[in-house]
C-alpha cells in the first residue's frame, strides 16, 4: 500500500547473491568499438575511408554511390563537430541560432536516411530490389551494368 511505511510493495523481497568469480583471462576477443561510438575525433578523409571500407565489405556500395558515401561522411563530421560543441558548452550550446542537441538529432536523421539508401539499416536489410527483365536486351544490359 502506497503511503504506509514498510508496505510499498517490494519490502519483503530478498536479493539473491550473484557469484562473480573471475576465471582469469577474458573469453573471446575484445573488439575496439568504432570511432563514432567511442567518441574519437577524426578528419573527413579518415571518416570517408572508414565508411567506404565498411560499406564495401558489407556489399552495399556500387561505383555510382561515391556521392552518397561523401555525403554520409560529411554528415558524420558534422555530427562529430556538433557533439564536441555540446560536450564543451553543455545543454545550452548553440551552433548558429540552433541548439547543438537539435543539430545532432537532425544530423542523425540525415545519416539514417542515407543508410536506408544503402539498405544497411535493420528495416531495409532484406528489401534489396532485384532488377527484372524488361524484355529489351539493351535496357537489361543498361540496368544491370556494374563496374
Amino acid at each position: 500500500m502506497a503511503g504506509v511505511a514498510g508496505r510499498s510493495g517490494g519490502g519483503n523481497r530478498t536479493l539473491t547473491k550473484i557469484d562473480r568469480t573471475d576465471s582469469g583471462a577474458p573469453k573471446g576477443k575484445l573488439v575496439k568499438p568504432d570511432w563514432y561510438i567511442s567518441g574519437d575525433a577524426m578528419t573527413l578523409e579518415e571518416i570517408h575511408s572508414h565508411i567506404a571500407l565498411k560499406l564495401k565489405a558489407a556489399g552495399a556500395t556500387e561505383a555510382s554511390d561515391s556521392t552518397l558515401v561523401a555525403n554520409l561522411s560529411q554528415q558524420y563530421l558534422f555530427v562529430q563537430d556538433a557533439t564536441l560543441v555540446y560536450a564543451k558548452d553543455g545543454p545550452s550550446a548553440l551552433i548558429g541560432r540552433a541548439l547543438a542537441s537539435r543539430v545532432i538529432t537532425e544530423g542523425h536523421k540525415e545519416i539514417l536516411g542515407i543508410l536506408k539508401e544503402f539498405q544497411v539499416t535493420p528495416s531495409t536489410r532484406n528489401k534489396k530490389q532485384s532488377t527484372e527483365s524488361t524484355g529489351d536486351s539493351a535496357l537489361d544490359n543498361l540496368f544491370n551494368f556494374k563496374h
